[in-house]
């Protein structure tokens, strides 16, 4: 093993000091500097990108009724898997899924006001979770059928 200065913290010493065998404390003070400043420009950029959430696309059914359309959700992308969805309007569109599979974690049809989802055309909603009329005088219709909307 080498023979040198040997560098060693001391978790007594505090957080604002560096206990330095060999007279490095120069170099120990920039390394400290260095791990402390790196260790919160971590901080900062992962706070400000966010944990990895699901989204909760809330359905508003401004451009069509077809689910697939991005522009009838907020955010606009249409949901998949890990999604939280609310369909809480009927108006101007109600939501169809119309011979295609969508997909949600969890998917709300009246959440707190009314919702009304039709799947028709050999539609498919795999979902973990599906509530209708979740909350007290809120109204959710879901109909399914093998023929067009």
């Amino acid at each position: 093993m080498p023979k040198g200065p040997r560098l060693s913290f001391n978790p007594e010493a505090g957080p604002d000091r560096t206990v330095v065998r060999g007279g490095f404390a120069p170099r120990a003070a920039s390394l400290t500097a260095l791990l402390i400043g790196s260790t919160a420009l971590t901080g900062v950029a992962l706070s400000l990108v966010g944990p990895a959430n699901a989204g909760s696309p809330v359905w508003l059914g401004t451009v069509s009724n077809n689910w697939f359309t991005t522009g009838n959700w907020n955010p606009s992308a249409v949901p998949n898997a890990t999604d939280t969805v609310t369909i809480d309007t009927t108006s101007p569109n109600a939501a169809v899924i119309n011979g295609a599979t969508a997909a949600a974690q969890q998917t709300f049809v009246g959440a707190a006001s009314s919702g009304n989802l039709a799947i028709v055309g050999g539609g498919i909603l795999n979902d973990a979770y599906g509530y209708i009329g979740y909350l007290q005088n809120s109204n959710g219709s879901v109909s399914v059928s093998g023929g067009s909307a």
